[in-house]
């Protein structure tokens, strides 16, 4: 069970900075900025399908999708801190 949790931290942390950067691209598309969170959480549960498949364990799916929450999360933090840099100027 040990082993599980921290090989899932370990492949949430790599996931995390992966879909961050495929959201990023989405961004450049026309969709919407109110369907990045979506967006971003969909790469991350298309990722652990991926993972799924290659090494065969199920819970990489749960895996890709907190770390898409986790990257939609970090989206949304990161929107928050450009708005007050701009009203603080």
């Amino acid at each position: 069970m040990n082993e599980l949790f921290n090989n899932s931290a370990s492949i949430a942390l790599v996931l995390v900075p992966l879909v961050s950067g495929l959201t990023e691209l989405v961004k450049a598309t026309s969709l919407k900025p109110a369907f990045y969170p979506h967006a971003s959480t969909l790469i991350g549960f298309l990722l652990g399908m991926v993972l799924w498949i290659v090494q065969g364990d199920g819970s990489l799916v749960l895996v890709g999708i907190i770390a898409g929450l986790s990257a939609s999360g970090l989206y949304d933090q990161l929107g928050a801190v450009e708005k007050s840099k701009e009203v603080k100027r």
